[in-house]
Order: structure tokens, then C-alpha cells, then sequence
């Protein structure tokens, strides 16, 4: 898995300082002759500065892959994939980390419209939906403005198709925004936890799975988090176990 050279330097620039760009720069230099050990630190220096960017996490979740913390890799691939989804990039090299968790489980077959319905919500975040959905609305405003000077039917039949495509962006971006308030994801970041029947030490085990495990957490009882697997059956384990993406 390659570090792609980062070709974001002047978008960093309006979220980063001067310095921090530096020890970014510094970070990547230091992945590149595979010091990864030391290019974690820089990159985590960052973090502790409450710094968040598709590419700081992206190249973070690398260099953990590269120094075999699959858990931590997984971790901050998956919050790069939150803030930037359908990232072909992000997408390979997840699957990649994906590949050295220890345990694998089919999820439940999706009907093909439901499959495709959230297909199409992850292209986008919500605010990126919402995006698109206010450049919409302007190209919609400013075509109703030349159909009031010219009168020109095609004028008039792009209005209404932009209106409608804003309305549909407007929707998709709610819907995202509903779905990921409502979904919370988290990664197993111990080498092995078991799942319980019940939010109890003594309880019945059901399983037990590996560090870089997604799960979905759907409720918390004191020290636990009530999960759901891919395969849509439900357990418990220890909320320390977890880190939320």
C-alpha cells in the first residue's frame, strides 16, 4: 500500500498553519523512506492539535497498516472515508487493512434498490450533498433570470430540470445527514474481545472477535455497548474495546 504523494499542499494551507504544514510535509518525507514509527508521531502531533483532514487521517491509517496496528489503521481509513466517501484511494486501501482482520462476516443480503439507495448516499457527506444542492439552486435562479430577458423555451425547460435536481440534492443531503446521526460506527481496538448475550462479565459469550471488528453501536449500558454485526444479529461488548470512527 503506497502513500500517494500529497498533491493537497494548498488546500492545506486554509486549514493548517505555516508549521503545521511543515511537520505534515515532514511526516510524508518520513513515510516515504518508510520510517513509519516516527512519521506516526508527526502525524499524531497533529492530531493532538484537534487538526482533522481526509489526508492527515488517510496517511496516518497507512503508515499504521505498514507497521501492522490493523486496528488503528482501519480506525483512521474509515474516519478519511467519513469525511471524504467514495474515495477510490481510501476505498482500495481500506480494503487492503480490511484484508488483515483475523475474523470475516457475511453481511445480510440487500435487496438491489436498497443496495443501491445506500450505494448512492456514501458517495457523498452530507454537507457535500448539500453542496451541490445550493450550486443547483443558484445555476436553477440564474437561468430563470435569462428566461425573463429572453423567453427562450430551452432556457425555461433548464430552470425547471435544475430546480428539480436541487430539490433532489436537498433531499439526499438530509437523508445522509439522518442516516449518520442516527448510525454510529466503531472499531474493535483490542486484540480480541467477546461478545456477550448480555451487558454482564458473566454472561453467556456468543463470539469472540478481532482488533479491526466494525460494528455498529446501537445502544450503551454502563461499561457497554450494545452492537450489531454485518450479519444483522445484535450482542455486547466492553465500550473500551471500541473506538468510535
Amino acid at each position: 500500500m503506497k502513500l500517494l504523494k500529497l498533491c493537497f499542499i494548498i488546500s492545506l494551507t486554509f486549514s493548517f498553519t505555516q508549521a503545521q504544514v511543515e511537520i505534515f510535509e515532514e511526516a510524508n518525507a518520513l513515510y516515504q523512506n518508510a520510517e513509519y514509527e516516527q512519521a506516526i508521531k508527526k502525524y499524531e502531533q497533529m492530531l493532538k492539535s484537534d487538526l482533522f483532514s481526509e489526508n492527515l487521517h488517510y496517511n496516518l491509517g497507512n503508515a499504521f497498516y505498514h507497521t501492522d496496528q490493523v486496528g488503528l489503521s482501519i480506525l483512521h481509513l474509515e474516519k478519511a472515508l467519513k469525511l471524504n466517501p467514495g474515495s477510490k484511494r481510501i476505498e482500495h486501501n481500506l480494503r487492503l487493512s480490511y484484508l488483515k482482520t483475523k475474523e470475516k462476516i457475511e453481511p445480510l443480503p440487500r435487496l438491489f434498490f436498497v443496495s443501491w439507495w445506500y450505494s448512492l448516499l456514501s458517495k457523498n457527506n452530507a454537507s457535500q450533498w448539500g453542496k451541490r444542492a445550493i450550486f443547483a439552486a443558484f445555476i436553477s435562479l440564474a437561468l430563470l433570470v435569462f428566461f425573463k430577458f429572453y423567453k427562450n423555451s430551452l432556457l425555461q425547460y433548464l430552470a425547471i430540470f435544475m430546480i428539480i435536481t436541487s430539490i433532489s440534492l436537498a433531499f439526499l443531503a438530509n437523508r445522509k445527514y439522518q442516516y449518520d446521526y442516527k448510525h454510529r460506527f466503531a472499531i474493535l481496538m483490542m486484540n480480541e474481545a467477546e461478545l456477550k448475550e448480555t451487558p454482564n462479565e458473566t454472561a453467556k459469550p456468543l463470539a469472540t472477535i478481532y482488533e479491526g471488528f466494525k460494528l455498529e453501536i446501537i445502544d450503551q449500558v454502563d461499561d457497554w455497548s450494545q452492537v450489531k454485526l454485518d450479519d444483522g444479529s445484535e450482542a455486547w461488548v466492553l465500550t473500551k474495546a471500541l473506538t468510535e470512527i
